[in-house]
């Protein structure tokens, strides 16, 4: 075991790499969102912000009982926190939770990082769904014991939130049915190996 540049372990297990990397966004473009927010979720939610926000200040800039001075601050400060979200929305690449990336499943470690450790498709025994306390979707992933030795428990625990029998617990931010296909989706990789 030996720390990279995150500060986080990188494990190698039977020639195959156990790794927490930073993708770049040409990276994660090129990665197969299996969940998340998607680009075209943050785009449809960005169209109707921005025509809820026309709307808004339309009725504002049109009521003749409202001063000038307030108009112009309401318009200055829903155009400036439009901007903002936008900006910190990542609408070109969206907020995966899991992606396929060049044989390895790429489970989010820090989303705000673009940090994914990339556990070989072959390090994975099972994945099944699972929700999770009010109503949240997760996909729980197990890998194989030799593969949770040679990492260490303690390791594992600081990347992910890890039950009792092993299991990563990965938010979905999907509904129960596209979780559902994002699973198959994963189940029929494993079964390709």
């Amino acid at each position: 075991m030996a720390n990279n540049r995150y500060g986080k372990t990188t494990g190698m297990t039977n020639n195959n790499s156990f790794e927490v990397r930073k993708l770049t966004k040409s990276e994660l473009q090129k990665a197969t969102l299996v969940c998340g927010v998607s680009i075209g979720k943050i785009m449809f939610a960005m169209v109707v912000w921005l025509m809820l926000l026309v709307a808004v200040l339309l009725i504002v800039n049109n009521a003749p009982q409202i001063s000038v001075q307030f108009k112009q601050n309401f318009s200055l400060a829903a155009i400036g926190l439009t901007l903002l979200a936008l900006i910190f929305s990542r609408p070109t690449e969206g907020w995966p939770s899991v992606i396929v990336y060049q044989q390895h499943v790429g489970l989010v470690s820090d989303p705000s990082k673009r940090e994914f450790v990339l556990v070989p498709v072959d390090a994975i025994s099972h994945i099944e769904q699972s929700v999770i306390m009010p109503n949240k979707s997760v996909l729980l992933v197990s890998l194989k014991s030799d593969i949770v030795s040679a990492i260490g428990q303690a390791q594992l625990s600081r990347l992910f939130d890890v039950s009792a029998d092993d299991k990563i617990s990965v938010l979905t931010h999907q509904s129960k049915k596209q979780t559902e296909t994002a699973l198959a989706q994963l189940q029929d990789l494993l079964n390709a190996r």
